[in-house]
């Protein structure tokens, strides 16, 4: 009975993980479909809210990082070496593999010159981004990875009430004061408050929704907050985010509302897989179930993906006068379509299974 108890638990662990990181993906889509059905508009209240619910995305994808990565043992060199060999230089030849794909398609849209070829360079020594919405988070993700090893080593032997300290050091100098300076110095007649105190060598706010993840989701530091709790300061920070991006030209992940929001919703998610009620459900490999362990499998393909397909869905002109409409439906055919292409791929690369883990990593 304890076996089969724990075995339900890791399960129920499992499909939250997937859920999470489907909840991510869809996240990712839905905030570039809103960007490119709001191009060159005044925005407003509807614009704001998708964009909120669309900016969740990333923090979801760090948060299961940290609680995948930080627990991983990396007490000796050779542990490091090998996340380094497997982990860090597979994404860092997926990279390389997918700029080319992107100078292939940008050669295509225009012409393929010498022009082209030069910006191929820039782009594959990291001298500049690919001009496509999502590429940051690759060089991004790539440091981070660097980072790893030693920041396992220096979370993960300690509890969360040590990481209180320095936690809410980086807080305020992270989210706090960025969310203040940018949306309420002005509106209450005083300047921004600057300080002298700075956090770039701590990575900034990435290194906070890695560390934030390990504790949510690996040690469950929040179990204990009421339900009500939670969907306050999920209600707070939803209103929070909508707010700023009617206030700021663009709302960032170094925001205290998009911190705060993206942890009420992680938390969410986490308590619904893994409460007793659910497990039953999760475990029995239904339809839904099916559906969001393929998206969670595919998700990182359809991030490398969707932005090449936007233009194509954006040419299909919308039945709907609003936005809001267009928006939430380009981002609904944006996602099923991304899907469709990389589950292609995935079939297409089968019998290659390292030349498809580069391209799809699935």
């Amino acid at each position: 009975m304890l076996e089969e108890k724990q075995r339900g638990s890791v399960q129920a662990r499992i499909f939250a993980y997937d859920l999470i990181r489907s909840v991510a993906i869809c996240s990712v889509v839905l905030c570039h479909a809103v960007e490119f059905v709001y191009a060159g508009t005044a925005g407003g209240f509807a614009y704001s809210l998708l964009h909120a619910l669309g900016r969740i995305g990333v923090p979801l994808f760090l948060f299961l990082t940290g609680a995948l990565l930080i627990k991983r043992d990396f007490t000796d060199e050779s542990s490091i070496k090998a996340f380094y060999k497997k982990n860090l230089f597979t994404l860092f030849v997926s990279c390389e593999l997918w700029i080319i794909i992107y100078a292939i398609y940008f050669g295509v849209l225009t012409s393929f010159n010498r022009d082209l070829f030069v910006q191929y360079l820039k782009w594959a020594t990291f001298q500049e981004l690919v001009p496509l919405t999502h590429w940051w988070y690759m060089p991004f993700i790539i440091v981070t990875y660097v980072t790893l090893p030693f920041l396992s080593r220096m979370v993960s032997g300690i509890s969360f009430k040590t990481f209180v300290f320095p936690g809410m050091l980086l807080l305020v100098l992270t989210f706090i004061l960025p969310t203040y300076n940018g949306l309420y110095a002005n509106a209450i007649g005083r300047g921004p408050w600057d300080t002298v105190l700075d956090a770039t060598f701590l990575g900034r706010y990435s290194i906070f929704y890695l560390v934030i993840g390990y504790f949510i989701l690996e040690k469950k530091e929040l179990k204990r907050v009421p339900l009500r709790l939670l969907l306050i300061l999920g209600s707070i920070s939803l209103a929070g985010c909508v707010h700023a991006g009617l206030r700021w030209d663009l709302l960032w992940y170094d925001s205290f509302w998009v911190l705060l929001f993206s942890i009420v919703v992680c938390e969410l998610l986490f308590r619904v897989c893994c409460s007793t009620a659910s497990a039953s459900f999760f475990n029995a490999r239904r339809g839904p179930s099916r559906l969001v362990t393929i998206t969670a499998r595919m998700s990182f393909g359809v991030f490398l993906v969707h932005t090449l397909l936007l233009p194509v869905v954006g040419r299909v002109p919308y039945p709907f006068g609003s936005h809001a409409a267009a928006a939430l439906l380009y981002g609904v055919v944006l996602l099923l379509l991304s899907l469709l292409v990389v589950i292609v791929i995935f079939w297409m690369l089968r019998k290659t299974p390292k030349l498809r883990a580069l391209i799809v990593h699935a």
